[in-house]
């Protein structure tokens, strides 16, 4: 199947009206090893993608990215995506995100990825039809598997009343040792003084032991100056069977124009690593990016691990 697919973009590329795009990082890490001192390390990743219009109400994309730290070139993207009328099918290898928030995402817990909630969505090999309803309203159905796991069924309906939006899934997902648990996940989310969101997955399944977890979150932006935003976050996620185990992150981020972003983030796991964190990109012309990145972890020895790089794409 996803040998068939790069076949098709393969053969389908030229008859589009395609773009390549490049994208070039090179990080510069020094990050503690075991004896308390530091290992430096370079890393050079290179991003190609081609992707574009094969008629009007069909598009793809093939991208390949390349690690020198890896040594590895691997299939970052490959999808075909087709509209008919209200209707949307996605095949491929793709990002499945629901939500702009980093914990309260129902893609993170529905496809059993709450063991790492602070880690960037991968991209999955899926397949998505997404009926839209009007009035902000749709339904989506989806197949999405990983190599070592049996394929995760989940479906999707999400509409708006008033000032509220409101989200709800059933999946049916592999859990450990080749299990199977059934899911079902509530959402809803709002602004008055503050832009919110809560919600809740139930796992229905007398194998999985996070039978019930409850997520929250704030935020708001504030302009400041002429075009600078300053934007608070604050996200949390329990379980109640599990008190000791629980998740929050805590985020501040300034936007500096077009000019780039600064960022403080919090990231508190309990019974696990926690850590703070400090981001900052500056466009230095037009897309090159000067970017660096410092983790404290929050244990007996707080030994950073420090990034400093650049970016470029064309």
């Amino acid at each position: 199947m996803r040998r068939f697919l790069i076949l098709v973009f393969v053969i389908l590329t030229p008859f589009s009206a395609f773009a390549l795009n490049t994208k070039m990082v090179l990080l510069n890490t020094l990050m503690p090893n075991e004896t308390d001192s530091y290992t430096y390390f370079i890393d050079a990743n290179i991003n190609l993608s081609v992707g574009g219009l094969i008629q009007s109400n069909v598009k793809s994309e093939l991208s390949v990215n390349y690690s020198s730290f890896k040594q590895k070139l691997s299939l970052d993207k490959a999808y075909i995506k087709a509209r008919f009328g209200k209707s949307q099918i996605t095949i491929g290898k793709t990002l499945l995100d629901y939500s702009p928030f980093f914990i309260l995402d129902a893609s993170k817990v529905l496809f059993n990825s709450e063991e790492s909630l602070f880690l960037p969505l991968p991209n999955r090999w899926l397949t998505t039809y997404y009926l839209s309803l009007g009035n902000f309203s749709f339904l989506e159905a989806t197949v999405a598997s990983e190599i070592s796991q049996n394929p995760t069924v989940a479906t999707r309906y999400k509409t708006e009343i008033k000032s509220l939006s409101i989200e709800s899934a059933l999946a049916y997902r592999p859990i450990e040792d080749d299990k199977m648990s059934l899911a079902s996940y509530v959402g809803v989310q709002g602004a008055m003084a503050l832009n919110w969101a809560v919600a809740t997955l139930i796992n229905i399944s007398p194998f999985d032991k996070n039978s019930l977890l409850i997520s929250g979150a704030v935020f708001k932006p504030f302009s400041v100056a002429y075009s600078d935003t300053l934007t608070v976050k604050f996200e949390s996620l329990l379980k109640p069977f599990n008190i000791k185990e629980f998740y929050l992150n805590c985020e501040l981020s300034y936007s500096i124009g077009n000019l780039g972003t600064l960022s403080l983030i919090a990231q508190i796991e309990a019974l696990k690593e926690s850590r703070i964190i400090t981001n900052g990109t500056f466009n230095i012309y037009q897309d090159f990016f000067i970017i660096g990145n410092v983790i404290i972890p929050l244990k007996e020895k707080f030994l950073p691990t420090v990034t400093v790089g650049f970016s470029y794409s064309f």
